[in-house]
């Protein structure tokens, strides 16, 4: 972890040896991994956008590399961070702004591992999408996938209006967690 008196990061520069990604694919492999998102049921636009950038994501692709590295630097930085919380900085405002900036603090630990997660099964499941064979995609999937899956389902047979609702507000919200994806791997320097 690198930090600076005035702003701790939660997440350290990349390894040497790391490649230097074109934002071009890192903006690319972002918006491939949330339109995937079960939450946000747009999974039908991977397939053309995957077929329109298909050198992109087939085995040793830009976006598959970028997947891999970022993925572990993602999941390893979320679990291994033992700094000082990012909140501490905030101990002499009011207790609210105390306790939201400890739920960012956790949030941004959490989804560090969960989307360095989906990066790396997205690694593993996108080069077989990219030839044509989806099963992999389509059967398997991070127990956050897994679990998102599960509740859009449950939700669809006590209420599908609500299921809707979900949806639209997700999909409106698309470009807002875009950009906060993009702001978190960012932070990585890959």
């Amino acid at each position: 972890m690198t930090t600076t008196a005035s702003s701790p990061v939660l997440f350290g520069p990349a390894q040497p040896s790391a490649a230097k990604f074109d934002d071009a694919v890192v903006r690319l492999a972002v918006h491939a991994y949330v339109i995937s998102i079960p939450l946000l049921f747009k999974e039908n636009e991977l397939v053309p956008l995957i077929a329109a950038n298909n050198a992109y994501f087939v085995e040793g692709g830009p976006v598959i590399q970028y997947f891999q590295q970022a993925g572990t630097a993602l999941f390893l930085g979320g679990a291994a961070y033992q700094g000082p919380p990012v909140w501490q900085n905030y101990l002499n405002m009011p207790p609210d702004v105390v306790r939201l900036a400890q739920q960012v603090d956790n949030t941004m630990r959490t989804n560090g591992i969960q989307v360095g997660q989906e990066f790396l099964w997205l690694a593993q499941v996108l080069p077989a999408a990219a030839s044509g064979n989806w099963a992999p995609y389509q059967q398997e999937g991070t127990p956050a996938r897994q679990q998102g899956i599960a509740q859009a389902q449950m939700i669809q047979q006590f209420n599908p209006f609500i299921l809707q609702m979900m949806a639209n507000s997700m999909q409106m919200a698309q470009p807002q967690i875009e950009q906060a994806i993009y702001a978190l791997v960012c932070q990585l320097n890959l």
